[in-house]
């Protein structure tokens, strides 16, 4: 068997120079060649070393780029963290709690407990309030907020305030730099050039105060209010929190103070009403009275009840005496007649029909007292059906007269609390401050965070620095230059 190799086929594709001089990635990170075949790249592998010793000879050699670009970022957090005014905090907390009943009701036979809903929060209406720009005027005004920032823009105090006043010159020449086509066109056209408004401190004052100076929120899962303010002087910051947590307290009670207001007007009016109404029952039932002639209904009634039962008794009296008598007459005339033809002498017989006589005039008395009780007996019917038909209206007016004095009565009680109401502090909710701030003259502004900025700039710098010192080294190396000119 021939040992020597076999020459190779004439037809075998063959490498390209270009292709022969094109390095692999790996070469290209390492700055050496890859090996054609298996057993050449394991060799290979194993004599390029590690990606960690590539990344030292990598840092060692761009050491002086990551260790300025550092100390640059250092520096850049430093002065950042420096220009940064320092601010000092100061918060109160108020607490905001519903009470038991939150309607304002006018009688006390319609007052139901309103317990409050879980969705609703009391205190977010304050935030609401505090919130507003009309607070923000107020704060501005009582502490001079916009002397103190005309103060800063035209007198700056320090390196600090001379060097935002500069930013903001800057800014200032910018946009004129960006409208003089603008200005330029006007002015060739011959048309009046707008002029430049003078800076409003008050109104940029009120914005940084809402914006930057204070802030407003609901403590989570409570119904505490915290109110802070951020200011660069400790004394003026403890007296912004606090003057800030009266003005919202004060506020709030007034509101609470014009709904009592507008329920007194409301009670008020009402009472007035009623007032008219009540007199008005009292004219119709008098006017009614007089018309059925009734002083004291159920006195009169009873009366005449007595009178009808006192003649009803006379009458049947009467009727039984009378009665009587006509049996009596009854029987003497037929004892008259049977004694008529035994009478001897005329004087017997003229006593008897005397007697006769009387009996019959007796009788006919006692038939005119009867015929009079019954005369008597209908009238007094006829006027206790009066009465009965005068008492369904009679009724009704004085029902009608006793709701108008019971509404009278009601509202002029709530009236009378109304109008204590409105003068206190009474409220349909319970709020209070339940944390004042206190700082003293030597307090430690808490903004900005030296320790916060320099561990957030330091590793963040030497990131970046690596990072720009690894594409530098990568846009330097040689062999972006080789691989390009392999593929050309």
């Amino acid at each position: 068997m021939n040992d020597s190799p076999m020459p190779k086929s004439e037809d075998a594709p063959r490498e390209s120079p270009a292709e022969a001089k094109r390095p692999g990635l790996w070469s290209r990170l390492f700055g050496r060649k890859a090996s054609h075949g298996n057993s050449d790249r394991a060799s290979a592998d194993t004599d390029r070393g590690t990606l960690a010793a590539y990344l030292m000879r990598f840092l060692w050699k761009r050491k002086w780029t990551i260790i300025i670009l550092s100390a640059l970022g250092v520096f850049i957090t430093v002065a950042a963290t420096y220009l940064m005014a320092p601010l000092y905090k100061a918060s109160s907390k108020i607490l905001v709690q519903s009470a038991e009943t939150q309607e304002m009701v006018i009688f006390d036979d319609l007052q139901r407990p309103v317990f409050r809903a879980k969705n609703v929060i009391p205190a977010n209406n304050i935030i609401e309030l505090a919130t507003s720009e009309a607070f923000a005027r107020t704060m501005v005004d009582e502490f001079r907020l916009d002397k103190e920032l005309r103060r800063q823009r035209e007198a700056p105090e320090g390196f600090r305030e001379e060097f935002w006043v500069s930013v903001r010159k800057l800014k200032k020449s910018l946009k004129r730099a960006v409208k003089s086509p603008y200005v330029f066109y006007l002015r060739k056209k011959g048309r009046p050039i707008p002029p430049e408004s003078e800076p409003n401190y008050r109104q940029q004052a009120i914005r940084t105060f809402m914006d930057e100076v204070a802030e407003i929120e609901l403590v989570a899962d409570s119904d505490v209010m915290k109110i802070t303010i951020w200011w660069v002087v400790p004394g003026p910051t403890e007296a912004m929190a606090r003057r800030l947590s009266e003005l919202v307290i004060r506020e709030f009670v007034k509101l609470e103070q014009t709904a009592a207001n507008s329920t007194y007007e409301f009670c008020r009016a009402e009472l007035e009403k009623a007032r008219k109404e009540l007199s008005e029952a009292e004219g119709r039932l008098h006017r009614f009275k007089e018309a059925a002639g009734i002083r004291d209904y159920e006195r009169q009634n009873q009366a005449l009840l007595d009178q009808l039962h006192d003649t009803q008794m006379r009458l049947h009296n009467t009727v039984a005496e009378l009665a009587g008598a006509k049996a009596r007459l009854a029987a003497w005339r037929k004892e008259l007649e049977e004694q008529k033809g035994k009478l001897s002498s005329l004087d017997s017989y003229q006593n008897l029909l005397q007697e006769q006589i009387s009996l019959t005039v007796d009788v006919d008395a006692l038939a005119a007292k009867k015929a009079e009780h019954e005369q008597a007996v209908r009238d007094f019917g006829r006027e206790l059906e009066d009465f009965a038909n005068n008492e369904p209206e009679l009724r009704r007016l004085e029902r009608n007269l006793a709701l108008k004095e019971k509404l009278y009565v009601q509202l002029g009680q709530r009236h009378d609390e109304l109008a204590v109401q409105k003068v206190s502090d009474l409220s349909a909710f319970n709020i209070r401050v339940i944390d004042t701030p206190e700082l003293p003259a030597d307090a430690e502004p808490p903004w900005p965070d030296w320790m916060m900025n320099l561990c957030i700039g330091i590793p963040l710098s030497l990131l970046i620095a690596c990072g720009i010192a690894f594409l530098r080294h990568l846009w330097e190396e040689p062999f972006w230059v080789e691989f390009q000119a392999g593929r050309d």
